[in-house]
């Protein structure tokens, strides 16, 4: 399997850096499918710093002249489940993911009217938050609170983001050792 895992990476890799948006459209596909329930293979995915692979592609979309909030949406599922393990948060954190997806949210109103994306990006919060305060302190710096307040303002008709919008907030403010 990790052979495949590797190849996949590198595939993701190589389409992010040749803007080929169908191939990475398929890796993402691929790495959600794999790890949707099964702890096995996120944590080798994650072993093999997955998530990394996902905010440098985050990072190169970002970069890119016509920025695509699908893709974005694409590579901030792939880091939901891989913020399911402490791995996959140790290198989504280690790789600048929590400023990426706030920042994302926050400078790109084209991503912040994206439901999808905005979705994705919360519950990506929402996982490394949990039983994390570092990590809670450092999103309560980059001003996650407001944007959550901001996303249950711009998407109040989606029930399932409100919802995950509520869940991450309490998940932030729920310190399990001193507050800030």
């Amino acid at each position: 399997h990790k052979k495949n895992f590797l190849r996949l990476l590198e595939l993701m890799k190589i389409s992010s850096s040749l803007k080929s948006s169908d191939s990475l459209r398929i890796g993402c596909t691929l790495v959600i499918s794999l790890t949707v329930g099964n702890k096995e293979i996120r944590e080798k995915l994650c072993s093999i710093e997955c998530a990394k692979v996902a905010i440098d592609s985050m990072k190169n979309e970002l970069l890119s002249n016509d920025p695509s909030a699908d893709m974005m949406e694409h590579f901030a599922r792939v880091l939901m489940n891989l913020a399911c393990s402490n791995t996959g948060i140790d290198n989504l954190v280690e790789n600048d993911g929590i400023q990426v997806l706030i920042d994302s949210i926050r400078n790109n109103i084209h991503f912040s009217n994206h439901p999808g994306f905005v979705y994705a990006a919360i519950k990506t919060l929402h996982n490394i938050a949990i039983e994390h305060d570092e990590h809670r302190r450092t999103m309560i710096q980059y001003g996650v609170l407001d944007i959550i307040k901001r996303a249950q303002a711009d998407h109040s008709k989606e029930q399932n983001l409100m919802s995950w919008c509520d869940r991450a907030k309490h998940a932030i403010e729920s310190f399990d050792g001193p507050e800030l």
